[in-house]
């Protein structure tokens, strides 16, 4: 089972962490910036959505290299990451990637 939080959904801009508070959050980058994101619960889903065409590079803070990511870049309006948060040791994976006009890249 996913683990949702009330309320649903939230809005974050600029650089820094990503709120892990809701299910999804639209990010506005604002211009290249670097987002973060912590450590969820374990089987949390969170969407994140960019709201702007500008870069936001994505890290986690449990390294996430072993299970396929290590960043995930947001380039154009309409790019979307799904994470699922597994332990304190695996991290976030993806569960999916998708845009506009082509998903956001990720890098191991």
């Amino acid at each position: 089972n996913g683990f949702y939080h009330p309320g649903g959904s939230t809005t974050g801009s600029g650089a820094g962490a990503i709120p892990i508070t809701h299910s999804y959050v639209a990010m506005t980058a604002g211009g290249t910036v670097a987002w973060t994101i912590a450590d969820g619960t374990p089987g949390q889903v969170l969407q994140i959505y960019s709201v702007d065409a500008n870069t936001g590079t994505l890290t986690a803070a449990t390294s996430s290299t072993g299970t396929g990511w290590a960043t995930i870049v947001f380039t154009d309006a309409g790019d979307r990451a799904v994470l699922q948060y597994v332990d304190s040791t695996i991290g976030w994976i993806i569960l999916s990637l998708s845009g506009v006009a082509a998903p956001p890249t990720s890098t191991v």
